[in-house]
């Protein structure tokens, strides 16, 4: 059965919520030997399973060529973060548009731009949103939309620092609030004078916004020239009390915390790094994550869900490391809670399938995509439109492409606008979405 985090030991629960002691934002366990841990290739980056956490000040250009190096499991496709890596000196200027009238949005994440699309995505349509003049969010990967139709994005920086907060915006393009990183409330001040941390993901509950920090830390005992003689690190999420972007966040800190593996064996997990989620009707997590399994010695990806993560966050992964072969050889996607949060949908950029279960259940469903001559390349990130109809992914093998799926009958499509021309396999959702 899955183990409660809130009946373990000060070492496992309270490592959830940043740690017992001044060292416990770092490692919480004893990583894998040398000769335990496996070589896994993420979109032809070499990666050993164990994030080596930068320390002190970190510029996005770093993080993405550290992911290049193998060093942190890439966000999206070695080929398109170099591409975005280059992207970097040379950004886009785009005239911010409001008005209504989109029926996709495409993210082109470092660019500071989110772009109005019609239905077929092969021209714009409706507002062009320029994050960074009315929302002072420079916006990341990930995308998504509302029940209301506002768009979220994570935001990477608000300055020179990579900070990791969340952005919103409604559907005519105006912006509503920022979620400001920062030190989280439940680090003590004396040991977070100075905050890092690269969100790559977003979602929103009824009553909260939460975003994934694929690596975070908080230095401490700094100097006044800009370096910190110490530093805790992790991954996992950040979260806010919705409607109130001026609140601290709060972290879940999940890096190393000891878990029992799977719904009914009681293996010790732990994870190394988080990525894409979703949020389900109850509240609780679902996201892709890269762990390792103490016991059997297997090691890669798989999904894990945080449940309760407001309130006692407890964490299990259903969905075991290594269980896919696609995941370990590739590199993640999106994550989706679809269907009334029936199903759950997980983008595999490998296989270019989605690969979809029912829930509570986790029983397997069919596969999306994949079919011959569909078009498809590397399909990244994206969601499922209203009714739970059809889904649009963006692609990384093309900076102008979303791939489109009718779920009843499997029937795929791309539609491609020359305007997007920055979207390297980074965010896309329906106006209209299926939350």
């Amino acid at each position: 059965m899955r183990l409660s985090l809130a009946a373990a030991a000060c070492a496992v629960s309270m490592a959830l919520l940043a740690g017992c002691s001044s060292q416990s934002q770092g490692p919480g366990g004893t990583l894998p030997s040398a000769g335990s841990s496996q070589s896994v290739h993420h979109g032809g980056v070499q990666f050993t399973g164990i994030p080596q956490f930068p320390k002190g000040h970190m510029t996005v250009k770093q993080i993405f060529q550290w992911m290049i190096d193998g060093k942190m499991v890439p966000a999206i496709p070695r080929e398109a973060l170099e591409r975005q890596l280059a992207s970097l000196n040379h950004p886009r200027v785009h005239h911010a548009k409001k008005g209504g009238g989109a029926a996709i949005w495409s993210n082109e994440a470092f660019d500071y731009t989110i772009q109005g699309e019609n239905k077929t995505a092969t021209a714009n349509a409706g507002a062009t949103i320029d994050t960074d003049d009315n929302n002072s969010c420079y916006n990341s990967f990930d995308l998504k939309v509302d029940k209301k139709r506002n768009i979220w994005g994570t935001c990477y920086e608000s300055g020179s620092d990579v900070e990791g907060g969340a952005g919103e915006w409604d559907k005519a393009g105006n912006a509503v609030t920022t979620y400001q990183g920062g030190c989280p409330s439940n680090i003590p001040a004396s040991q977070c004078e100075v905050w890092y941390a690269f969100p790559n993901s977003v979602a929103t509950s009824n009553t909260d916004v939460f975003v994934s920090d694929e690596y975070f830390e908080n230095g401490y005992d700094c100097t006044g020239y800009g370096g910190c003689y110490d530093y805790g690190y992790g991954t996992g999420y950040a979260w806010w009390p919705k409607n109130n972007p001026s609140a601290q966040s709060t972290i879940i800190n999940i890096y190393e915390v000891p878990f029992a593996c799977g719904a009914t064996d009681t293996d010790t997990c732990i994870v190394y790094d988080t990525s894409y989620f979703d949020v389900d009707n109850s509240g609780n997590l679902w996201g892709y994550a890269y762990g390792y399994d103490e016991t059997s010695g297997t090691e890669g990806t798989g999904i894990i869900e945080i449940t309760n993560p407001t309130t006692s966050p407890t964490i299990s992964n259903p969905l075991a490391f290594g269980s896919v072969d696609g995941w370990n050889d590739g590199y993640w996607g999106t994550v989706d809670i679809s269907n009334k949060g029936k199903v759950l949908n997980a983008v595999d950029p490998y296989t270019a399938t989605v690969l979809r279960w029912s829930l509570p259940s986790l029983t397997p469903m069919s596969s999306l995509g994949g079919t011959s001559g569909d078009g498809w390349c590397e399909p990244v990130l994206g969601g499922l439109g209203k009714g739970s109809k059809t889904m649009v992914i963006s692609d990384a093998c093309y900076d102008d492409q979303m791939d489109l799926v009718k779920v009843k009958t499997n029937g795929d499509s791309t539609g491609t606008d020359s305007s997007i021309d920055d979207n390297y396999g980074d965010g896309a959702a329906y106006s209209h979405s299926d939350k």
